[in-house]
């Protein structure tokens, strides 16, 4: 998928297995709201490269891959996240730091192996 500045604002990079995640948001970081969408790729662990240089994501997929865990300094990394997408993978925990997040607003956790939410959840 190719990324797409549509004339609502958004710019759209999508994940792909064999290229650099942070390599192709560069090219596609314009317009007012970045979303990151790595939807069903068979992603084993979050691309933090994406986080180390674009502070501003404030939308996430990642529904659909084989994350077993998310670093902790998520939340921390994204302070304008909004949207954080991770159904159906294989997340066993959830970082504490999301408590400090004040701007995360939706929140999907469905389908995944996670027994207990953090108490500051």
């Amino acid at each position: 998928m190719d990324c797409v500045n549509s004339g609502n604002s958004f710019s759209e990079i999508t994940c792909e297995t064999n290229i650099s995640v942070a390599q192709k948001f560069e090219v596609c970081s314009t317009g007012d709201e970045q979303y990151l969408d790595c939807g069903k790729k068979e992603l084993k662990v979050f691309p933090e490269d994406i986080y180390q240089c674009y502070a501003y994501l404030k939308f996430v997929y990642l529904e659909g891959n084989l994350l077993e865990n998310l670093p902790d300094n998520l939340f921390p990394s994204l302070p304008v996240l909004k949207w954080l997408d991770v159904r159906n993978n294989k997340l066993t925990q959830f970082p504490k730091t999301v408590a400090y997040h004040d701007n995360l607003q939706v929140l999907l956790l469905q389908g995944n192996r996670i027994q207990r939410l953090p108490l500051e959840l």
